[in-house]
């Protein structure tokens, strides 16, 4: 151990490559000596600005990951750190490349996955907690998906409402995604303005003075002139929902239960406007210029299309839950090919399987927006993949666009080929039956929650549709990215030597 306290000592006083050159040769013999060892490899890698440094500590902490993860209850923390210091190479990476976040960023992808990794674990205590959720929320945002990241922060504040980094960047993107939300725009402003005021408080409390607060309430007045209405102090309303049957009610309940509601507004539940599907583009939108109002009219009715496809597909998720007296189904198969000799279901499998189909197939929607958006030249029968891609990889006209747009490739890429290609083989299962003419592959429960992770995946598609409309990303093509530090840590009794 005398090598990692000489190492120590090296850094503290600024010498970092000598600290480097003490221990990258030593043998360890316990594991709290081994995540020592990795902890100061990779600070100083990200320090020093070397990557070979960082990304070699990486290799050692996931190469002796098994012996991490024999220890009880490391295992959240373990992959935490993973993914902090993935987003440490995404920060070292992305001084030269402005645009490293959006397409080489497999740094970024591998971080995302260990901190959902981290909050699968049921033993994952709260500090820890507010850790990977504030991490994934920002390594979301950098990906330009700033709207799941807001769903995140939201998280963090829950467990910890004093966390005043958390409250600040999420009132920042709350300004920046609020044009999307143009009925409530005025109240998800008014709630950012009121939280600057909150964590000014923690700012004295802590002798923090960084202006953060005051830059805030500077871009809120230029969104919202009216200062009065700002400051008022009355009660925001509480959040009710009014149905008229009790069908409507299950609809209802069930699109609020699994965050299914277009309303970008949903994450703060201070107002009623969690339960409305409101997005729609505004004719006030800055994207319209002199001889515009042709791809604006264009723009809105693929839009409309796609929310009411998305509205329709949810509907069939909810049927499945109507109950009542059983019902089989036989399903009659593609009429086109013949195809016969189905295996009988009930109705509630055929209602899921339809609304499976028609999610996946919103993706044509999403391609005929996007080539309208851009004014690109598509073919009726060119898939969203073959519009993104020439031969494989994708193509350059694409690679400076904007953060909205990559956030909908991402999505789209993680459906179709990365993580969550389940997803787009659940539907080529379904679509095609199997040999011997069954069509039923899939448990009802299973499909199920398959179906509502790709609605929710297709919500978060359409919320940036209409926030890279709002926002005027048609033009803009300076984007600016945060820039996470995270040191490593492993410590507690956990970690006694072996």
């Amino acid at each position: 151990m005398k090598h990692l306290q000489a190492a120590r000592g090296k850094m503290s006083a600024g010498q970092y490559q000598e600290a480097f050159d003490l221990i990258v040769d030593q043998e360890v013999q316990s594991l709290s000596a081994l995540l020592k060892k990795i902890e100061c490899m990779v600070d100083i890698g990200f320090i020093i600005r070397d990557e070979r440094i960082l990304r070699y500590g990486l290799y050692l902490l996931e190469k002796h990951g098994s012996e991490v993860l024999e220890v009880e209850d490391l295992a959240p923390v373990y992959f935490l750190n993973l993914a902090n210091q993935y987003i440490n190479m995404v920060t070292l990476s992305s001084y030269n490349n402005e645009y490293f976040g959006y397409y080489e960023g497999t740094e970024l992808i591998r971080a995302r996955e260990f901190y959902e990794k981290a909050l699968s674990y049921g033993n994952i205590t709260g500090e820890i907690a507010v850790s990977v959720h504030l991490g994934l929320a920002r390594a979301l945002s950098i990906g330009g998906r700033g709207a799941e990241a807001l769903e995140h922060y939201q998280a963090a504040v829950k467990l910890n409402p004093d966390l005043r980094e958390a409250l600040l960047e999420k009132a920042q993107l709350m300004i920046e995604y609020a044009g999307i939300n143009s009925e409530n725009s005025r109240i998800i402003m008014k709630e950012a303005w009121h939280l600057s005021f909150l964590t000014e408080e923690m700012a004295v409390r802590d002798a923090i003075d960084d202006q953060q607060e005051l830059e805030i309430r500077g871009k809120i007045r230029e969104l919202v002139p009216d200062r009065s209405f700002l400051e008022s102090e009355e009660e925001y309303p509480q959040h009710s929902i009014v149905t008229n049957s009790e069908e409507e009610h299950r609809f209802t309940m069930f699109t609020l239960r699994h965050n299914l509601y277009l309303n970008l507004c949903g994450f703060c539940r201070k107002c009623d406007c969690a339960v409305g599907d409101q997005l729609r583009l505004r004719s006030s939108s800055l994207t319209i210029r002199t001889n515009q109002k042709k791809r604006f009219t264009s723009l809105a009715v693929c839009y409309s299309r796609l929310n009411e496809l998305y509205r329709v597909g949810r509907y069939f998720l909810t049927r499945e839950e109507a109950g009542g007296k059983p019902e089989d189904y036989t399903d009659p198969g593609d009429p086109k090919t013949g195809l016969t000799g189905f295996e009988s279901g009930s109705i509630e499998y055929y209602f899921l399987r339809e609304a499976y189909l028609h999610g996946w197939d919103l993706w044509d929607s999403v391609k005929d927006y996007l080539a309208t958006y851009w004014d690109k030249e598509v073919r009726p029968e060119e898939t969203l993949y073959q519009m993104l891609h020439s031969n494989g990889k994708i193509r350059d006209e694409w690679k400076k666009k904007s953060p909205s747009f990559h956030a909908v490739y991402d999505l789209f890429m993680d459906c179709f080929q990365g993580r969550r290609k389940y997803l787009k083989d659940t539907y080529l299962i379904l679509k095609r039956p199997l040999k011997g003419g069954h069509s039923i592959s899939f448990n009802a429960e299973d499909l199920k929650k398959r179906g509502i992770e790709l609605y929710k995946i297709q919500r978060s598609v359409i919320l940036y549709l209409g926030i890279m409309h709002e926002r005027n990303e048609f033009q803009n093509q300076n984007w600016i990215f945060p820039r996470p530090l995270y040191n490593f840590f492993m410590s507690g009794k956990e970690l006694k030597d072996k």
